[in-house]
């Protein structure tokens, strides 16, 4: 027998679900269709409303389901903030760097924020991606999505439930290991700087500005080769504190 699931659920769960994937990593890309995105999100709302067996009272009201459906789109919208943190974050260490080494005034159209970017910003954004699908991110963030809806199921939801201190607190901890990734380069950078001070006070005739510029490009070059390993292994680690946030926000 065919089972009819209850359409008001798998409205709510698809609203909810398509909400994250807009601003969710990788899968909110603007490359990626809008119509694939409606499509999986339809698809994951039937596999947990019909073969998962959830179940909910219906509205008292149209009034109340408009609202149940805005509350949906505002949580869908924080989860996919949170699990894109990392990005971000990782993207603002490499714009630190570009800048320390004067990279800031050669710009690009950034491809997954759609603003303006430096070539470093958008290198560890790569790099991110390729961590993040390595890892199978993409696979633990669905399935963190789903366990949302044990723990805030459409109907139960309320705005006090937000676990806003920790959300807070976890977006700090990001922006500081931010600047922790982006020390190494720039405490080099800072090292060539004062160097080429020394330099051009010993040595008044020696064009700092020539010299220097080529001198922090390689070096900021060399700080971040040799610490690529570590910082894979910090994308790592953050990306997947990401996506168990995510779990942990309506807790």
């Amino acid at each position: 027998m065919i089972q009819v699931p209850n359409v008001e659920l798998l409205v709510l769960v698809m609203v909810r679900l398509l909400s994250a994937f807009m601003v969710a990593p990788i899968i909110g890309h603007r490359s990626v269709p809008t119509v694939a995105k409606i499509t999986l999100a339809a698809l994951l709302a039937w596999l947990l409303v019909v073969p998962g067996g959830m179940t909910a009272e219906p509205a008292p009201g149209f009034t109340a389901f408009l609202l149940e459906v805005g509350a949906e789109i505002v949580l869908g919208l924080l989860l996919g903030f949170t699990s894109s943190l990392a990005f971000w974050t990782l993207a603002m260490a490499g714009e630190l760097i570009a800048l320390q080494m004067g990279w800031g005034f050669g710009g690009g159209i950034h491809p997954s924020v759609e603003s303006s970017s430096v070539a470093l910003g958008q290198f560890y954004t790569v790099t991110t991606s390729l961590v993040y699908l390595g890892m199978g991110g993409h696979q633990m963030l669905l399935v963190a999505l789903a366990n949302t809806f044990t723990a805030a199921p459409p109907y139960t939801f309320v705005v006090g439930g937000l676990q806003v201190e920790r959300l807070v607190q976890t977006t700090g901890t990001l922006f500081s290991g931010a600047l922790q990734l982006a020390l190494p380069a720039v405490g080099t950078l800072i090292l060539t700087d004062a160097v080429m001070a020394l330099l051009s006070r010993v040595l008044p005739q020696l064009n700092a500005f020539v010299f220097g510029l080529p001198l922090k490009v390689a070096a900021g070059l060399l700080a971040i080769w040799i610490s690529l390993p570590v910082v894979v292994l910090f994308i790592a680690r953050w990306l997947s504190r990401g996506i168990v946030e995510v779990q942990f926000l309506v807790r």
